[in-house]
């Protein structure tokens, strides 16, 4: 088979080389349902934290998306437990406010189920099978634990400086300061966020509205309330029918709606029927947007996110109805203060930013993203895919990742100098095998059989 040792060895040099090639392939493809992911250098695949401008602010890769505070403050959490408190560049802040966390297990996984500002975290840690609501200040790294509790909302936040948590023992709803002291003791089946001093909470069966002293300023007697919105309420009675109250209990807007969203710059999202098209109300209950959408969101910054019935296609409208950014978007988000948008590309399964003219910030390309939130946010980058500033239409809009990378783009990435050595000696591996083949082959078919 070998003309001489030279060749043998070659031989043998090239089946380990290529074995260290499928070896590789097999950690990068599959490698991640049978060993821990943090083996591989986080450049590979992970959460990455952009600005405004779409910009990567960090070298970091991150296991979990991060909510930022205005201070540019997130909590670190990996496997459902917190690991501690980073900056946007991915440095540990705050040592003692983060030793107060490492290693505890969160509640919720989910970022809204942590509450971080410039001065406090609070999130509710599972604790000798019990769970309790920790709240830490940052900078001296006190805290203040409510016993046995739970954050009432997986939106967590503290509202007019009350947080809404649930005693496990009564299961009952009550409002804590940010010393952890019952101020509204739990007393509510359920209860909501207080908004313009009032809050909605629910007791005996019927939904009332509360001052911070926990008084009754409107007495229980809707099935169903919501927080107030500039100065107006969503109620509901036993006719499962929506409409609005102001601030002294008085129905401004009659019950008739089958669903209804939040009052946001003077106008009111609004379903008549089940199954129905969605318009828009005024303050007085007047219908100045047509019931016309399939879907829509409640107005912010004087847009908002509306589905056409005919196109099935997201986009905008101001409060005159009118199309102001077209309806091209697979789905589409409300704008937050940041001024930009997540809409989605649901055929390719990825998404993208917008800001309020409807200029893309960059082409749809992450299967993950989450909203901005004081000026960052953050967006899933899988194996060897950056991220792609070029110009694109809706219409051309690719698929940018594979999930499970192919082998044709693995060897792509090896001739780019993407991957690290191991995987380009796999590949020399993998030549020299060919190439010994292909001459041993040659001789075998050349050559003549020994006369007997």
């Amino acid at each position: 088979m070998f003309k001489n040792k030279y060749e043998k060895r070659m031989t043998i040099i090239s089946l380990c080389l290529f074995l260290v090639f499928i070896f590789y392939y097999f950690l990068m493809t599959r490698g991640d349902r049978w060993i821990n992911t943090e083996l591989f250098n986080d450049r590979y695949h992970g959460f990455r934290v952009i600005d405004t401008q779409g910009q990567i602010v960090s070298d970091e890769s991150f296991y979990d998306e991060l909510d930022f505070s205005s201070n540019g403050i997130a909590l670190y959490k990996q496997d459902k437990k917190c690991r501690c408190l980073i900056d946007t560049q991915g440095n540990q802040v705050y040592k003692e406010a983060s030793d107060k966390v490492r290693d505890k297990e969160l509640y919720h996984a989910v970022p809204e189920s942590v509450y971080l500002d410039d001065e406090i975290l609070v999130t509710t840690f599972w604790e000798n099978h019990d769970s309790n609501v920790h709240i830490i200040f940052l900078e001296s790294g006190e805290e203040y634990v409510v016993e046995s509790a739970t954050t009432e909302k997986i939106k967590v936040r503290f509202s007019e400086d009350l947080l809404l948590v649930r005693d496990n023992a009564t299961k009952k709803c009550g409002y804590v300061n940010k010393y952890g002291q019952w101020v509204i003791e739990p007393r509510f089946s359920s209860a909501d966020d207080f908004c313009e001093g009032l809050a909605p909470v629910k007791e005996d069966g019927l939904y009332g509205y509360i001052d911070h002293q926990g008084n009754y300023v409107i007495p229980p007697q809707f099935l169903y309330a919501d927080s107030f919105s500039e100065g107006y309420a969503a109620v509901a009675y036993e006719d499962h029918k929506f409409g609005f109250i102001d601030t002294q209990g008085n129905i401004v807007v009659d019950t008739q709606y089958n669903n209804v969203g939040n009052f946001k710059d003077g106008l009111a999202l609004v379903q008549k029927t089940i199954k129905g098209n969605y318009g828009y109300i005024n303050n007085k209950g007047d219908l100045v947007i047509d019931c016309q959408f399939v879907s829509a969101h409640d107005f912010c910054y004087g847009i908002a996110a509306v589905q056409d019935s005919e196109s099935m296609k997201f986009g905008y409208i101001d409060k005159s109805g009118k199309n102001v950014i077209p309806c091209e978007f697979d789905y589409a988000d409300e704008f937050t203060a940041d001024g930009l948008a997540q809409i989605y590309n649901e055929e390719d399964n990825v998404g993208s930013y917008i800001d309020r003219d409807g200029n893309l910030l960059m082409k749809p390309q992450f299967r993950c993203l989450s909203g901005f939130n004081n000026g960052y946010a953050c967006v899933y980058l899988d194996k060897w895919q950056t991220i792609d500033y070029s110009d694109s239409e809706p219409s051309e809009w690719k698929n940018q990742y594979t999930k499970k990378v192919k082998m044709e783009d693995f060897l792509v990435s090896i001739l780019e100098h993407k991957t690290d050595i191991a995987a380009v000696i796999g590949f020399i591996g993998l030549i020299g095998i060919l190439i010994n083949a292909i001459k041993y082959f040659g001789t075998v078919i050349h050559s003549k059989p020994e006369d007997n």
